[in-house]
């Protein structure tokens, strides 16, 4: 059964744009692990923000679970997409809090979610960077917001870039009559008034030809990012995923 469904946006200029909806169970293991590794992880971040605000423990846990939880549907995404190619015999899907053994302590040599083979001779990494459109409209939002990229700031150095991007955007559905507030992002979550949605995705190639810098409103931090426009709705970005990995295994 798959934890998404899928529907079309049509944007101003026309263009059908496929993305996922993710369906979230609260009372699943997928949920259990996002919330436990939120509280983990919470413990060992900073307490202040990219833009250098303070955090409260609880902010921080919920900004956590909101990262966490969309790299989760990320990565079952990736898991049904490369299932439903019969390719799941070569290829898995790793994220690192699965398989980290610090204790949630460090940031070195972190990933996202890895792609890669069952012999592990190739690996393909991919980033996943979420956001909430907590002011407009999912098909506002999807026309205006960015891919998000690599980052650099005072306290880390540039990163790498990944092979593959992937956004999950939250949508806050009573924007109009209600303000969204970052401490109580499960509380909303959970009373039905957000959704996760797996919206565009690309490759290094357009995060590199495509992108430019952006600040994000942040002090010192400068984000690669490229337009969801310019990048793949979920149906383009399937395909040239999928074929990318068949490449590598002709049988």
């Amino acid at each position: 059964m798959s934890h998404f469904t899928y529907h079309n946006l049509i944007l101003c200029n026309g263009m059908k744009w496929e993305i996922a909806k993710a369906n979230i169970d609260f009372n699943s293991p997928l949920y259990a692990k996002a919330v436990s590794q939120a509280k983990m992880k919470s413990q060992f971040t900073m307490d202040a923000s990219q833009a250098g605000k303070y955090r409260s423990p609880r902010l921080k846990y919920q900004m956590q679970l909101m990262g966490i939880l969309a790299e989760i549907f990320a990565q079952e995404y990736l898991i049904e997409m490369i299932s439903n190619a019969n390719l799941s015999k070569h290829w898995k899907v790793i994220r690192y809090d699965d398989v980290r053994t610090d204790g949630f302590k460090s940031a070195a040599n972190e990933y996202d979610i890895i792609i890669q083979s069952v012999d592990g001779s190739k690996k393909y990494k991919v980033e996943s960077r979420s956001s909430i459109a907590r002011d407009r409209s999912l098909k506002n939002a999807v026309e205006q917001f960015d891919i998000i990229g690599p980052y650099s700031s005072l306290a880390k150095q540039g990163e790498g870039f990944a092979d593959f991007f992937i956004r999950p955007l939250y949508e806050f559905i009573p924007f109009a009559s209600e303000k969204y507030l970052q401490p109580d992002f499960e509380k909303h979550l959970k009373e039905n008034q957000i959704i996760l949605h797996l919206v565009a995705g690309c490759a290094k190639k357009e995060m590199i030809e495509k992108g430019y810098n952006k600040s994000m409103k942040q002090n010192g931090t400068l984000y690669r990012v490229v337009k969801i426009a310019f990048g793949f709705d979920l149906e383009k970005f399937s395909n040239i995923l999928i074929e990318g990995l068949k490449q590598d295994f002709l049988f």
